[in-house]
């Protein structure tokens, strides 16, 4: 079902936060707490603040482009106003769900700071802070402000998970005792921060039943057809990566569907980047392996993916949906030969008759007389010339292990591999799984390659 806005499964509940930068310090002869002169200054700059940014959740999930005006400073950017009217739109027609009761409110919280922190006195440019002096403000503060969200929230099954944090400051100024918002780190030349689901125009959501819940796919004005599609997709995307990795991963996830370059770039961290020949990818905001936690965790796909076919299009679902699956068991430093090599084996299962159907650039290669090369990192960058190179190399990697030892021995070197702390313990792992070390499957594999190519 899809709803005009984002629905509550995709953005619940919120939080912007004001790092801690200040608070009371100890006198030396009796050990006990007083409150300086500064102290008292920079609580009255927290509590005028927080009262700001409640005004801004109000105006956000309840108001109008009038509540915002309210609160901007007149010197504001029309680009700050106009984005935050767009996620006003956004945000405000999100609906709750009927079998999950009331929306829990986007809120703003101002923690006390600390005297002498570094960032505690950062002010507006001067350019920026002539024009407010002129227009009467007696300070301005470039707020360190972090954006706290969740891309669900309580009973919402299949975006269930702990909040996500952003940094993302406001410049604020002061007018007697009221606070305005001028702008954000734009007036600075710094990346805004910050940017969300709701920061594009024309935000949807719409539910795909699946294993282990409601999987989400969000979608912009442009993708309507490609929503379709994966929608219809997920559900036996995500039940062909659990027939592989078994049932221990959420069996859900938030697929975005994006129409231009910009909002693929933002949602999927990855401005500047040439994705002209990537169809997706597969993003956290943060992952803490040894303690189980990832948040935000999505699937971005790029606007060239709206001219795939069905079937890749149905590959590269089952390929990041495999990233998902494995994600709190894959440390960063993964080599990519696994972490890209182990999807798209999972992604292309069942779907090729022969080797050359799905490397027909390593088997032509190899048939000319060019030995097959392990991939490095480097190679699987998405404006690499090599990438597609790479990625083949890396599949068939997977899918030699695969044929040779099993498709368990493929699992436990992935695992083992994946979560290894050093390369002594990763290259422990290879001979754990498979029997032989490291440089031995490259000799092996290299042989199955060229006899698989014909060459």
């Amino acid at each position: 079902m899809a709803s005009p806005g984002l629905r509550a499964a995709v953005l619940l509940c919120g939080a912007i936060l004001l790092s801690a930068c200040g608070g009371p310090t100890a006198d030396p002869t009796t050990g006990s707490s007083s409150t300086t002169a500064t102290d008292v200054f920079e609580q009255q700059r927290t509590d005028g603040v927080n009262t700001l940014l409640e005004r801004l959740d109000h105006a956000l999930l309840h108001g109008g482009p009038r509540d915002l005006d309210a609160i901007l400073d007149a010197s504001a950017p029309r680009a700050f106003r106009d984005g935050l009217v767009v996620a006003q739109a956004n945000l405000s027609s999100a609906v709750p769900r009927p079998d999950t009761g009331p929306r829990k409110p986007l809120r703003y919280r101002v923690f006390e700071h600390f005297i002498g922190a570094a960032d505690a006195e950062e002010l507006a440019p001067e350019s920026v802070a002539a024009k407010l002096a002129e227009q009467g403000s007696s300070d301005n503060w470039v707020s360190p402000v972090r954006l706290r969200f969740a891309l669900g929230g309580t009973g919402t099954p299949g975006l269930d998970e702990p909040d996500i944090e952003i940094d993302t400051p406001f410049v604020v100024a002061r007018y007697d005792d009221e606070w305005r918002l001028v702008g954000d780190l734009t007036l600075m030349r710094r990346p805004p921060g910050g940017i969300g689901l709701w920061s594009f125009a024309g935000a949807r959501a719409t539910d795909a039943a699946t294993l282990g819940g409601q999987s989400v796919v969000a979608s912009y004005p442009g993708t309507e057809g490609i929503t379709a599609r994966v929608v219809a997709m997920l559900p036996d995307a995500v039940r062909s990566v659990t027939d592989f990795w078994g049932p221990r991963w959420p069996q859900r996830a938030l697929v975005i569907t994006t129409a231009s370059t910009e909002q693929f770039g933002a949602l999927a961290a990855s401005e500047g980047a040439d994705v002209s020949a990537a169809a997706a990818a597969t993003v956290y905001t943060t992952l803490d392996v040894p303690n189980h936690s990832v948040t935000g965790q999505r699937i971005v796909m790029t606007p060239a993916a709206r001219d795939l076919s069905d079937p890749l299009l149905a590959v590269v679902l089952r390929h990041e949906l495999s990233h998902v699956a494995v994600r709190l068991a894959t440390r960063p430093d993964t080599p990519q030969w696994l972490a890209e090599g182990v999807a798209e084996y999972v992604g292309r299962k069942g779907t090729y008759a022969r080797f050359g159907d799905v490397a027909p650039d390593l088997a032509a290669a190899t048939r000319s007389g060019t030995a097959p090369a392990w991939p490095t990192d480097e190679a699987f960058a998405v404006d690499s010339a090599r990438a597609a190179l790479a990625y083949q190399a890396a599949w068939s990697v997977a899918a030699f292990v695969a044929q040779r030892y099993s498709e368990d021995a493929l699992r436990r070197l992935y695992l083992g591999v994946a979560g290894a702390v050093d390369d002594a313990a990763a290259k422990t792992a290879v001979r754990d799984a498979i029997g032989i070390p490291e440089p031995e499957l490259q000799r092996q594999w290299q042989a199955w390659v060229r006899k698989q190519s014909g060459g």
